[in-house]
């Protein structure tokens, strides 16, 4: 068992170790901190003046924007085709009054806007 001094003296330690990783986590916050206000200047200055650069971050930000809106409209129209396959499949099932209109009707239920 060890006695009094050496218990502290091992607790000290400790938060020192502590504190030590603690202010390397602070300093590399500071770090990204200050990197993020650097691009967001970068940002406003092209922001205010107007003229951007072909491979500024803002027209590289605008590019990706636009792609992913594009993406969005392609996967909406997809969306929209197999819906109308889904009730084209339901109202030819339906009269037969088996389990495929069941099952159909189901689905086509679950991919309504309503849900």
């Amino acid at each position: 068992e060890e006695d009094f001094p050496e218990k502290i003296m091992r607790i000290l330690e400790k938060d020192e170790a502590e504190a030590r990783r603690l202010e390397k986590a602070v300093a590399k916050k500071a770090e990204l901190r200050t990197a993020a206000q650097k691009k967001q200047n970068i940002f406003k200055l092209e922001l205010e003046t107007g003229g951007f650069e072909e491979h500024s971050p803002v027209m590289l930000w605008r590019d990706r924007f636009l792609s992913l809106q594009r993406q969005v409209a392609d996967v909406e129209i997809h969306k929209a085709q197999l819906r109308a396959k889904i009730d084209q499949h339901v109202s030819r099932a339906r009269p037969t009054g088996g389990r495929l209109s069941i099952a159909l009707a189901r689905t086509g239920s679950l991919m309504s806007p309503a849900m």
